[in-house]
Protein backbone atom coordinates (compact mmCIF):
# COMPACT_ATOMS: atom_id res chain seq x y z
CA UNK A 1 0.00 0.00 0.00
CA UNK A 2 1.71 3.05 -1.46
CA UNK A 3 -0.89 5.80 -0.24
CA UNK A 4 1.29 8.52 -1.16
CA UNK A 5 1.48 7.80 -4.79
CA UNK A 6 -1.42 9.35 -6.56
CA UNK A 7 -1.99 6.71 -9.14
CA UNK A 8 -2.39 4.44 -6.29
CA UNK A 9 -5.13 6.46 -4.24
CA UNK A 10 -7.05 6.87 -7.63
CA UNK A 11 -6.82 3.18 -8.16
CA UNK A 12 -8.14 2.51 -4.60
CA UNK A 13 -11.40 5.15 -5.35
CA UNK A 14 -11.80 3.50 -8.73
CA UNK A 15 -12.35 -0.09 -7.22
CA UNK A 16 -14.54 1.87 -4.07
CA UNK A 17 -16.93 2.64 -7.07
CA UNK A 18 -16.53 -0.42 -8.47
CA UNK A 19 -19.72 -2.87 -9.64
CA UNK A 20 -18.29 -5.57 -6.86
CA UNK A 21 -17.92 -3.19 -4.47
CA UNK A 22 -21.39 -1.49 -4.61
CA UNK A 23 -23.00 -4.60 -5.09
CA UNK A 24 -21.92 -5.85 -1.68
CA UNK A 25 -22.51 -2.45 -0.43
CA UNK A 26 -25.88 -2.68 -1.70
CA UNK A 27 -26.84 -5.60 0.03
CA UNK A 28 -25.56 -4.12 3.62
CA UNK A 29 -27.55 -1.14 2.51
CA UNK A 30 -30.85 -3.31 2.16
CA UNK A 31 -30.61 -5.09 5.18
CA UNK A 32 -29.92 -1.57 7.38
CA UNK A 33 -32.90 -0.26 5.53
CA UNK A 34 -35.22 -3.56 5.95
CA UNK A 35 -33.74 -3.62 9.93
CA UNK A 36 -34.64 0.13 9.78
CA UNK A 37 -38.57 -0.63 9.23
CA UNK A 38 -37.98 0.71 5.87
CA UNK A 39 -38.95 -2.65 3.43
CA UNK A 40 -42.10 -1.50 1.67
CA UNK A 41 -40.18 -1.88 -1.43
CA UNK A 42 -38.68 -4.83 -1.02
CA UNK A 43 -41.69 -6.11 -0.08
CA UNK A 44 -43.54 -4.55 -3.39
CA UNK A 45 -40.18 -5.62 -5.52
CA UNK A 46 -40.87 -9.47 -4.31
CA UNK A 47 -44.63 -9.52 -4.98
CA UNK A 48 -43.65 -8.30 -8.41
CA UNK A 49 -41.83 -10.91 -9.23
CA UNK A 50 -44.93 -13.21 -9.13
CA UNK A 51 -47.78 -11.18 -9.48
CA UNK A 52 -47.96 -8.45 -12.47
CA UNK A 53 -47.73 -4.72 -11.50
CA UNK A 54 -51.40 -4.17 -11.89
CA UNK A 55 -52.36 -6.84 -9.28
CA UNK A 56 -49.74 -5.62 -6.61
CA UNK A 57 -50.84 -1.91 -7.11
CA UNK A 58 -54.89 -3.36 -6.10
CA UNK A 59 -53.67 -5.38 -3.77
CA UNK A 60 -53.58 -4.76 -0.07
CA UNK A 61 -49.65 -4.87 0.76
CA UNK A 62 -48.44 -5.54 4.45
CA UNK A 63 -45.10 -3.93 4.73
CA UNK A 64 -45.78 -2.52 8.68
CA UNK A 65 -44.29 -5.96 10.44
CA UNK A 66 -40.65 -6.31 10.46
CA UNK A 67 -39.86 -9.54 11.43
CA UNK A 68 -36.39 -9.07 11.31
CA UNK A 69 -35.83 -6.46 13.70
CA UNK A 70 -37.37 -8.26 16.50
CA UNK A 71 -35.41 -11.39 15.50
CA UNK A 72 -32.35 -9.05 15.80
CA UNK A 73 -33.35 -7.22 18.96
CA UNK A 74 -33.83 -10.38 20.70
CA UNK A 75 -30.64 -12.33 19.77
CA UNK A 76 -28.83 -8.99 20.51
CA UNK A 77 -29.24 -9.55 24.49
CA UNK A 78 -25.12 -9.08 25.38
CA UNK A 79 -25.93 -5.37 26.12
CA UNK A 80 -29.57 -5.26 26.84
CA UNK A 81 -28.66 -5.04 31.04
CA UNK A 82 -25.27 -2.57 31.22
CA UNK A 83 -22.30 -4.88 32.08
CA UNK A 84 -20.00 -4.25 35.06
CA UNK A 85 -16.10 -3.11 33.69
CA UNK A 86 -13.21 -3.87 36.15
CA UNK A 87 -10.33 -1.76 35.64
CA UNK A 88 -7.08 -3.09 36.44
CA UNK A 89 -3.78 -1.20 37.63
CA UNK A 90 -5.69 2.03 37.71
CA UNK A 91 -5.91 4.37 40.48
CA UNK A 92 -9.70 4.93 42.25
CA UNK A 93 -9.24 8.53 40.09
CA UNK A 94 -8.12 7.08 36.95
CA UNK A 95 -11.22 4.50 37.28
CA UNK A 96 -13.42 7.14 37.92
CA UNK A 97 -12.15 9.25 35.09
CA UNK A 98 -12.56 6.47 33.15
CA UNK A 99 -16.08 5.32 34.09
CA UNK A 100 -17.03 8.91 33.73
CA UNK A 101 -15.70 8.65 29.79
CA UNK A 102 -17.97 5.62 29.01
CA UNK A 103 -21.04 7.10 30.41
CA UNK A 104 -20.03 10.27 27.85
CA UNK A 105 -19.15 8.31 24.87
CA UNK A 106 -22.75 6.17 25.65
CA UNK A 107 -20.61 3.38 25.20
CA UNK A 108 -23.36 0.86 25.92
CA UNK A 109 -25.90 1.85 23.89
CA UNK A 110 -23.08 2.12 21.07
CA UNK A 111 -22.18 -1.85 21.83
CA UNK A 112 -25.79 -2.72 21.94
CA UNK A 113 -26.10 -1.17 18.44
CA UNK A 114 -22.81 -3.06 17.48
CA UNK A 115 -24.44 -6.71 19.10
CA UNK A 116 -27.62 -5.99 16.93
CA UNK A 117 -25.64 -4.69 13.68
CA UNK A 118 -23.28 -8.14 14.37
CA UNK A 119 -26.93 -10.02 14.59
CA UNK A 120 -28.02 -9.16 11.59
CA UNK A 121 -24.19 -9.34 9.06
CA UNK A 122 -22.46 -11.47 11.40
CA UNK A 123 -19.91 -8.47 11.24
CA UNK A 124 -20.19 -4.63 13.07
CA UNK A 125 -17.18 -2.23 13.16
CA UNK A 126 -16.53 -0.17 15.91
CA UNK A 127 -15.01 3.31 15.66
CA UNK A 128 -13.46 5.56 18.10
CA UNK A 129 -12.13 9.09 17.00
CA UNK A 130 -11.72 12.67 19.17
CA UNK A 131 -14.11 14.80 18.16
CA UNK A 132 -14.94 19.20 19.90
CA UNK A 133 -12.52 17.48 22.18
CA UNK A 134 -14.44 14.40 23.29
CA UNK A 135 -14.04 10.75 22.26
CA UNK A 136 -17.13 9.46 19.95
CA UNK A 137 -17.99 6.27 19.11
CA UNK A 138 -20.08 5.26 16.01
CA UNK A 139 -21.15 1.51 15.10
CA UNK A 140 -20.95 0.93 11.39
CA UNK A 141 -22.94 -0.88 9.10
CA UNK A 142 -20.83 -2.82 6.12
CA UNK A 143 -22.00 -0.29 3.64
CA UNK A 144 -20.25 2.15 5.41
CA UNK A 145 -16.47 1.85 5.44
CA UNK A 146 -14.35 0.14 2.98
CA UNK A 147 -11.01 -1.81 3.57
CA UNK A 148 -7.96 -2.28 2.09
CA UNK A 149 -6.41 -5.90 3.36
CA UNK A 150 -3.50 -6.17 4.98
CA UNK A 151 -0.48 -7.51 2.26
CA UNK A 152 0.28 -10.53 4.98
CA UNK A 153 -3.38 -11.74 6.22
CA UNK A 154 -5.99 -10.63 4.16
CA UNK A 155 -8.95 -11.10 7.15
CA UNK A 156 -6.98 -8.16 9.00
CA UNK A 157 -7.27 -4.70 7.28
CA UNK A 158 -4.92 -3.08 6.47
CA UNK A 159 -6.19 0.21 5.73
CA UNK A 160 -9.99 1.62 6.29
CA UNK A 161 -11.21 4.26 4.08
CA UNK A 162 -14.66 6.11 4.92
CA UNK A 163 -16.41 7.48 2.44
CA UNK A 164 -20.36 8.19 1.28
CA UNK A 165 -22.49 6.12 -0.71
CA UNK A 166 -24.95 7.28 -3.32
CA UNK A 167 -28.42 5.33 -1.24
CA UNK A 168 -30.64 7.14 -4.41
CA UNK A 169 -29.07 4.58 -6.87
CA UNK A 170 -31.12 1.47 -4.65
CA UNK A 171 -33.68 3.43 -2.97
CA UNK A 172 -36.02 4.89 -5.34
CA UNK A 173 -38.60 4.73 -2.80
CA UNK A 174 -36.77 7.33 -1.20
CA UNK A 175 -38.17 11.12 -1.00
CA UNK A 176 -34.70 12.59 -2.59
CA UNK A 177 -34.91 14.89 -5.19
CA UNK A 178 -31.00 14.10 -5.92
CA UNK A 179 -30.32 17.54 -5.28
CA UNK A 180 -28.07 18.72 -2.51
CA UNK A 181 -30.22 21.81 -1.04
CA UNK A 182 -28.83 24.64 1.26
CA UNK A 183 -30.98 23.45 3.99
CA UNK A 184 -30.36 19.61 5.79
CA UNK A 185 -31.79 17.14 3.53
CA UNK A 186 -31.01 13.31 2.54
CA UNK A 187 -28.66 14.45 0.33
CA UNK A 188 -26.03 16.13 2.35
CA UNK A 189 -23.59 13.30 1.98
CA UNK A 190 -23.36 14.33 -1.79
CA UNK A 191 -21.64 17.55 -0.61
CA UNK A 192 -18.55 17.08 -1.16
CA UNK A 193 -17.11 13.55 -2.21
CA UNK A 194 -14.34 12.88 0.49
CA UNK A 195 -12.20 9.77 1.42
CA UNK A 196 -11.17 9.48 5.10
CA UNK A 197 -8.01 7.02 4.90
CA UNK A 198 -6.57 5.57 8.30
CA UNK A 199 -3.71 3.41 8.31
CA UNK A 200 -1.48 2.50 10.97
CA UNK A 201 0.82 5.27 10.33
CA UNK A 202 -0.85 7.41 7.69
CA UNK A 203 -4.65 9.26 8.41
CA UNK A 204 -5.59 12.04 5.59
CA UNK A 205 -8.86 12.88 3.40
CA UNK A 206 -8.44 13.21 -0.03
CA UNK A 207 -11.21 14.22 -2.57
CA UNK A 208 -13.01 11.90 -5.63
CA UNK A 209 -9.35 12.82 -7.79
CA UNK A 210 -7.20 11.43 -4.75
CA UNK A 211 -5.83 14.49 -4.25
CA UNK A 212 -4.81 15.27 -0.39
CA UNK A 213 -7.47 17.60 1.58
CA UNK A 214 -5.75 17.52 4.66
CA UNK A 215 -2.24 18.65 5.34
CA UNK A 216 -1.20 16.42 7.76
CA UNK A 217 -0.61 12.73 6.51
CA UNK A 218 0.90 11.39 9.78
CA UNK A 219 -1.75 9.23 12.27
CA UNK A 220 -1.78 10.32 15.48
CA UNK A 221 -1.78 6.88 16.69
CA UNK A 222 1.56 6.02 14.57
CA UNK A 223 3.37 5.25 17.82
CA UNK A 224 0.77 2.84 18.92
CA UNK A 225 0.43 0.79 15.56
CA UNK A 226 -3.51 1.41 15.82
CA UNK A 227 -6.34 2.43 13.54
CA UNK A 228 -9.43 3.82 15.36
CA UNK A 229 -11.28 0.91 14.38
CA UNK A 230 -12.20 -2.63 15.79
CA UNK A 231 -13.51 -5.62 13.70
CA UNK A 232 -16.04 -7.56 15.24
CA UNK A 233 -16.67 -10.62 12.81
CA UNK A 234 -17.60 -14.48 12.87
CA UNK A 235 -15.34 -16.65 11.01
CA UNK A 236 -13.78 -15.52 7.94
CA UNK A 237 -12.91 -17.64 4.75
CA UNK A 238 -9.33 -15.68 4.17
CA UNK A 239 -11.01 -12.55 3.40
CA UNK A 240 -12.55 -9.53 5.15
CA UNK A 241 -15.40 -8.83 4.41
CA UNK A 242 -17.51 -12.36 5.73
CA UNK A 243 -19.48 -13.86 3.16
CA UNK A 244 -22.86 -13.43 4.68
CA UNK A 245 -26.28 -14.83 3.90
CA UNK A 246 -29.51 -12.55 4.01
CA UNK A 247 -31.64 -14.96 5.51
CA UNK A 248 -33.18 -13.17 7.95
CA UNK A 249 -33.90 -9.92 5.86
CA UNK A 250 -35.16 -12.58 2.91
CA UNK A 251 -37.17 -13.80 5.24
CA UNK A 252 -38.63 -10.52 6.73
CA UNK A 253 -39.71 -9.64 3.15
CA UNK A 254 -41.07 -13.01 2.04
CA UNK A 255 -43.38 -13.12 5.50
CA UNK A 256 -44.69 -9.49 4.66
CA UNK A 257 -45.11 -11.13 1.24
CA UNK A 258 -47.18 -14.15 2.36
CA UNK A 259 -49.41 -11.83 4.74
CA UNK A 260 -50.01 -9.72 1.63
CA UNK A 261 -51.01 -12.46 -0.45
CA UNK A 262 -53.40 -13.89 2.34
CA UNK A 263 -54.94 -10.50 2.68
CA UNK A 264 -55.32 -10.42 -0.94
CA UNK A 265 -57.40 -13.53 -1.21
CA UNK A 266 -59.32 -12.04 2.31
CA UNK A 267 -60.27 -9.30 -0.10
CA UNK A 268 -60.96 -10.54 -3.17
CA UNK A 269 -62.72 -13.68 -1.50
CA UNK A 270 -64.54 -12.61 1.17
CA UNK A 271 -67.67 -11.25 -0.02
CA UNK A 272 -70.04 -13.27 -2.26
CA UNK A 273 -70.54 -12.23 -5.67
CA UNK A 274 -73.94 -11.12 -7.50
CA UNK A 275 -74.67 -12.52 -10.62
CA UNK A 276 -77.84 -12.66 -12.30
CA UNK A 277 -79.00 -14.76 -15.44
CA UNK A 278 -81.26 -14.56 -18.54
CA UNK A 279 -82.60 -13.62 -21.85
CA UNK A 280 -79.65 -11.44 -23.54
CA UNK A 281 -82.24 -8.64 -24.67
CA UNK A 282 -83.50 -8.13 -21.32
CA UNK A 283 -80.11 -7.72 -19.21
CA UNK A 284 -79.92 -3.98 -17.39
CA UNK A 285 -77.01 -2.39 -18.80
CA UNK A 286 -76.16 -1.90 -14.92
CA UNK A 287 -77.28 -2.99 -11.71
CA UNK A 288 -76.96 -1.52 -8.13
CA UNK A 289 -77.00 -3.94 -5.40
CA UNK A 290 -77.73 -3.05 -1.87
CA UNK A 291 -79.87 -3.73 1.55
CA UNK A 292 -81.51 -0.46 0.48
CA UNK A 293 -82.16 -1.37 -2.90
CA UNK A 294 -84.97 -2.33 -4.72
CA UNK A 295 -83.87 -4.66 -7.86
CA UNK A 296 -86.13 -5.20 -10.55
CA UNK A 297 -86.04 -8.24 -12.93
CA UNK A 298 -87.33 -8.07 -16.58
CA UNK A 299 -89.71 -10.56 -17.42
CA UNK A 300 -90.84 -10.89 -21.30
CA UNK A 301 -93.47 -13.88 -21.00
CA UNK A 302 -92.94 -15.05 -24.30
CA UNK A 303 -89.47 -15.36 -23.80
CA UNK A 304 -88.43 -18.95 -22.59
CA UNK A 305 -85.25 -18.09 -20.84
CA UNK A 306 -86.37 -17.30 -17.21
CA UNK A 307 -84.75 -14.30 -15.36
CA UNK A 308 -82.66 -14.95 -12.20
CA UNK A 309 -80.48 -13.50 -9.68
CA UNK A 310 -78.64 -14.62 -6.94
CA UNK A 311 -75.24 -14.80 -4.90
CA UNK A 312 -72.38 -17.37 -5.03
CA UNK A 313 -70.03 -17.91 -2.37
CA UNK A 314 -66.36 -17.98 -2.44
CA UNK A 315 -64.75 -21.19 -1.58
CA UNK A 316 -61.17 -19.96 -0.69
CA UNK A 317 -59.34 -22.00 2.11
CA UNK A 318 -58.85 -18.72 4.18
CA UNK A 319 -58.06 -21.15 7.31
CA UNK A 320 -55.38 -22.81 5.54
CA UNK A 321 -54.24 -20.42 3.80
CA UNK A 322 -53.51 -18.56 7.64
CA UNK A 323 -51.94 -21.66 8.81
CA UNK A 324 -49.52 -22.02 5.82
CA UNK A 325 -48.32 -18.25 7.30
CA UNK A 326 -48.11 -19.53 10.84
CA UNK A 327 -46.26 -22.63 9.54
CA UNK A 328 -43.28 -21.01 7.76
CA UNK A 329 -43.07 -18.63 10.81
CA UNK A 330 -43.00 -21.24 12.95
CA UNK A 331 -40.55 -22.86 10.85
CA UNK A 332 -38.04 -19.95 10.23
CA UNK A 333 -37.67 -19.42 13.89
CA UNK A 334 -36.89 -22.63 14.73
CA UNK A 335 -34.39 -22.57 12.42
CA UNK A 336 -32.88 -19.36 14.03
CA UNK A 337 -32.73 -21.61 17.61
CA UNK A 338 -35.35 -18.76 18.94
CA UNK A 339 -39.00 -19.72 20.35
CA UNK A 340 -41.51 -19.48 17.92
CA UNK A 341 -43.68 -18.13 21.08
CA UNK A 342 -41.69 -15.19 20.91
CA UNK A 343 -43.15 -14.27 17.69
CA UNK A 344 -46.87 -15.19 16.56
CA UNK A 345 -49.49 -14.01 14.69
CA UNK A 346 -52.15 -15.22 16.94
CA UNK A 347 -53.49 -12.71 19.81
CA UNK A 348 -51.92 -14.78 22.48
CA UNK A 349 -48.92 -14.22 23.84
CA UNK A 350 -46.18 -16.18 25.90
CA UNK A 351 -46.98 -16.75 28.96
CA UNK A 352 -45.18 -18.02 32.41
CA UNK A 353 -46.57 -20.53 34.58
CA UNK A 354 -43.86 -19.75 37.18
CA UNK A 355 -40.59 -18.20 38.03
CA UNK A 356 -38.43 -20.93 36.92
CA UNK A 357 -40.05 -21.32 33.25
CA UNK A 358 -39.33 -17.70 32.79
CA UNK A 359 -35.63 -18.01 34.16
CA UNK A 360 -35.50 -21.02 31.50
CA UNK A 361 -36.71 -19.09 28.99
CA UNK A 362 -34.37 -16.02 29.79
CA UNK A 363 -31.55 -18.33 29.87
CA UNK A 364 -32.79 -19.32 26.04
CA UNK A 365 -32.44 -15.91 24.99
CA UNK A 366 -29.07 -15.67 26.67
CA UNK A 367 -27.75 -18.96 25.06
CA UNK A 368 -28.48 -17.18 21.53
CA UNK A 369 -25.42 -14.98 22.31
CA UNK A 370 -23.42 -16.56 24.88
CA UNK A 371 -21.18 -17.73 21.82
CA UNK A 372 -20.52 -14.61 20.98
CA UNK A 373 -19.68 -13.02 24.42
CA UNK A 374 -15.91 -14.06 23.57
CA UNK A 375 -15.89 -11.81 20.16
CA UNK A 376 -17.61 -8.72 22.72
CA UNK A 377 -14.91 -9.04 25.07
CA UNK A 378 -12.14 -8.80 22.96
CA UNK A 379 -13.83 -5.80 21.42
CA UNK A 380 -13.99 -4.22 24.70
CA UNK A 381 -10.42 -5.07 25.40
CA UNK A 382 -9.56 -3.47 21.95
CA UNK A 383 -11.93 -0.65 22.68
CA UNK A 384 -9.98 -0.11 25.93
CA UNK A 385 -6.73 0.48 24.06
CA UNK A 386 -7.70 2.93 21.47
CA UNK A 387 -9.41 4.92 24.49
CA UNK A 388 -5.99 4.49 26.62
CA UNK A 389 -4.07 5.57 23.52
CA UNK A 390 -6.29 8.90 21.85
CA UNK A 391 -6.52 9.71 25.87
CA UNK A 392 -2.81 9.91 26.29
CA UNK A 393 -1.53 11.17 22.57
CA UNK A 394 -3.24 14.46 23.15
CA UNK A 395 -2.84 14.85 26.89
CA UNK A 396 -1.97 18.80 27.32
CA UNK A 397 -3.56 19.67 24.15
CA UNK A 398 -6.57 21.39 23.18
CA UNK A 399 -7.68 18.38 21.26
CA UNK A 400 -9.57 16.69 24.54
CA UNK A 401 -11.19 17.97 27.03
CA UNK A 402 -8.82 17.36 30.74
CA UNK A 403 -11.50 14.87 31.82
CA UNK A 404 -10.57 12.91 28.85
CA UNK A 405 -7.15 13.42 29.27
CA UNK A 406 -5.42 10.05 31.04
CA UNK A 407 -1.73 8.53 31.04
CA UNK A 408 -2.67 5.25 31.69
CA UNK A 409 0.27 2.08 32.83
CA UNK A 410 0.58 -0.12 29.79
CA UNK A 411 -0.35 -2.54 32.56
CA UNK A 412 -3.66 -1.03 32.32
CA UNK A 413 -6.76 -3.21 31.34
CA UNK A 414 -10.28 -3.74 31.53
CA UNK A 415 -12.36 -6.75 32.12
CA UNK A 416 -16.26 -7.20 31.46
CA UNK A 417 -18.74 -9.07 33.12
CA UNK A 418 -22.38 -9.55 31.49
CA UNK A 419 -25.20 -9.07 33.13
CA UNK A 420 -26.63 -13.20 32.87
CA UNK A 421 -30.57 -13.54 33.54
CA UNK A 422 -31.50 -14.38 37.95
CA UNK A 423 -33.61 -17.16 39.14
CA UNK A 424 -37.22 -15.39 40.07
CA UNK A 425 -39.27 -17.24 41.81
CA UNK A 426 -43.00 -16.36 43.44
CA UNK A 427 -43.12 -16.51 47.55
CA UNK A 428 -44.94 -19.68 47.05
CA UNK A 429 -42.81 -21.46 44.76
CA UNK A 430 -39.77 -20.03 47.38
CA UNK A 431 -42.26 -21.86 50.12
CA UNK A 432 -42.43 -24.57 48.24
CA UNK A 433 -39.00 -25.04 47.50
CA UNK A 434 -37.86 -24.36 51.14
CA UNK A 435 -40.49 -26.98 52.34
CA UNK A 436 -39.25 -29.26 50.38
CA UNK A 437 -35.78 -29.16 51.46
CA UNK A 438 -37.03 -29.34 55.07
CA UNK A 439 -38.86 -32.62 54.34
CA UNK A 440 -35.38 -33.37 52.51
CA UNK A 441 -33.41 -32.93 55.83
CA UNK A 442 -31.27 -30.73 53.78
CA UNK A 443 -32.54 -27.47 55.75
CA UNK A 444 -34.06 -26.95 59.27
CA UNK A 445 -36.70 -24.81 59.66
CA UNK A 446 -35.22 -21.85 61.03
CA UNK A 447 -32.86 -21.62 58.43
CA UNK A 448 -35.61 -21.74 56.46
CA UNK A 449 -37.34 -18.81 58.30
CA UNK A 450 -34.07 -17.25 58.20
CA UNK A 451 -34.17 -17.27 53.86
CA UNK A 452 -37.85 -16.71 54.01
CA UNK A 453 -37.96 -13.32 55.76
CA UNK A 454 -33.92 -12.51 55.12
CA UNK A 455 -32.87 -12.36 58.71
CA UNK A 456 -29.92 -13.57 60.47
CA UNK A 457 -30.23 -16.77 62.64
CA UNK A 458 -31.05 -15.33 66.16
CA UNK A 459 -33.57 -13.03 65.08
CA UNK A 460 -35.14 -16.28 62.71
CA UNK A 461 -35.29 -18.46 66.18
CA UNK A 462 -37.22 -15.53 67.81
CA UNK A 463 -40.19 -15.38 64.66
CA UNK A 464 -40.45 -19.21 65.41
CA UNK A 465 -41.08 -19.05 68.99
CA UNK A 466 -43.71 -16.11 68.56
CA UNK A 467 -45.27 -18.51 65.40
CA UNK A 468 -45.64 -21.44 67.92
CA UNK A 469 -46.83 -19.30 70.67
CA UNK A 470 -49.39 -18.43 68.40
CA UNK A 471 -50.57 -21.58 67.60
CA UNK A 472 -51.74 -22.14 71.52
CA UNK A 473 -52.10 -18.59 72.57
CA UNK A 474 -54.85 -15.73 71.24
CA UNK A 475 -53.52 -12.97 69.78
CA UNK A 476 -54.67 -9.48 69.88
CA UNK A 477 -55.00 -7.04 66.61
CA UNK A 478 -51.02 -6.22 67.08
CA UNK A 479 -50.00 -9.65 67.03
CA UNK A 480 -48.90 -10.47 70.48
CA UNK A 481 -50.14 -13.38 72.62
CA UNK A 482 -53.49 -12.33 74.73
CA UNK A 483 -52.25 -13.30 78.85
CA UNK A 484 -55.00 -14.44 81.03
Amino acid sequence: MNFLDLDYRKKIIEQINGSENKERKKASLKEYEIFNDRLDQYVREYLRNQFSATTVREMPVVSSINLAKRIVTQEASIYRNEPKRDFSNVSDLEKETLNQIYSEMNFDAKMLKLNQIFKLQNQACLMIIPKNGELVARALYAHQYDVIPSVSDPEIAGAYVISSFDRSMYLPSQTSNGVNEEIADQDDYKSNERYIVWTPELHFVMDGNGKFITEETVSPLVEYGLMPFVDISAEKDFEFFVRNGHSLTDFAVQYCGALSDLGNIVKLQSYSQAWLSGAKELMPQSIVVGVNTILKLPIDPDNKVETKFGFASPNSDLAGASNYVEMILSNFLTSRGVDPKAITGKGDGQKFTSGVERFLSLIEKFEASRSDIALFRNAECQAFKLIKAWSDVYSGTEFLEKEYQLSLSEEADVFVKYAEPSLIQSKQEQVDSLQKEIELGLKSRIEAIAELRNVDLNKAKEIAQEIDLSLVMPMNQQGKPVVG
